[in-house]
């Protein structure tokens, strides 16, 4: 009993130091959000401002579109993650249900792009984003980003720990396969749907290379773009860059805490098959 108290003790000082790590980054930009830059520059820095103040985020909205940037942000993440979502549940439903030859062949196939750098793929994909005409336009953000190789692998994995017995009484009552999936599978898949959602948000919501390469215009830029606009040759511009950071991150931080069970749950129940 000693011994377990013991190693119960030692979790929680071991983990409450590595939470104090891992958010003490978050926690000074937060707090040097409402410095100046005189003392976001001092030697040695403060930790709590002494005397704050909300110039950094009025003069972010003065001196950039940030509330342009902050909509095509939304947009793009909010589309995306919903295209994605459809897209993996579909064929994940299809590699771990459906019997078809070559199914595996296939499936390892798809598997196997992930091994391709997403860098490799900018060349090609800048020339068919202008042959089909929708450079710097939505779409030209939304799509590449709508079919995900990690989605479709997730939704696969859990798919294959679904009651089968569920799928084959439907087929015999005489439902399907599309009404099979909208009034079955999609309605209790919320777990995986739940984590795919937030890991394609998150991909989507900090994404800088593609949406630098398919954006010329300033009236389609997304907040990393423009937040990396903000580093001038001479020095970064930290007090627009903190307040503009802050307001990034929020987002991404209040889906992870509506959503943290059922992402733990999703990525729980995806790996209990292989």
């Amino acid at each position: 009993m000693r011994s377990s108290k013991i190693r119960r003790i030692l979790g929680v000082v071991a983990l409450s130091f590595l939470s104090i790590l891992v958010f003490s980054p978050l926690l000074w930009m937060f707090l040097s959000s409402f410095k100046d830059a005189g003392e976001i520059w001092r030697t040695p820095p403060t930790l709590f401002p002494e005397e704050p103040t909300l110039s950094g985020y009025f003069e972010l909205f003065q001196k950039m579109p940030f509330g342009r940037y902050f909509f095509n942000s939304v947009f793009v993440s909010v589309i995306s993650t919903a295209i994605s979502i459809l897209t993996s549940m579909l064929a994940g439903y299809v590699f771990a249900k459906m019997r078809f030859r070559g199914k595996n062949t296939l499936f390892l196939l798809v598997l196997s792009s992930m091994m391709i750098p997403a860098q490799v793929t900018i060349v090609p994909n800048f020339m068919i984003v202008q042959q089909l005409g929708i450079y710097d336009t939505y779409l030209a953000l939304i799509l590449p980003q709508g079919i995900t190789v990690f989605g479709i692998f997730l939704v696969r994995q859990f798919m294959l720990s679904f009651p089968q017995d569920y799928i084959e009484a439907a087929r015999v009552d005489g439902m399907s396969e599309f009404r099979i999936f909208t009034k079955i599978i999609f309605p209790l898949s919320g777990t995986v749907i739940s984590a795919l959602a937030i890991f394609t948000f998150r991909g989507s919501w900090d994404s800088l290379l593609w949406p630098l390469v398919m954006t010329i215009s300033n009236s389609m830029r997304t907040l990393p773009v423009g937040i990396a606009g903000l580093t001038t040759v001479h020095s970064p511009l930290m007090e627009l860059i903190l307040p503009a950071s802050t307001i990034t991150v929020v987002p991404v931080l209040i889906i992870f805490f509506i959503f943290q069970k059922q992402f733990v749950a999703g990525i729980t129940m995806s790996g209990l098959k292989g």
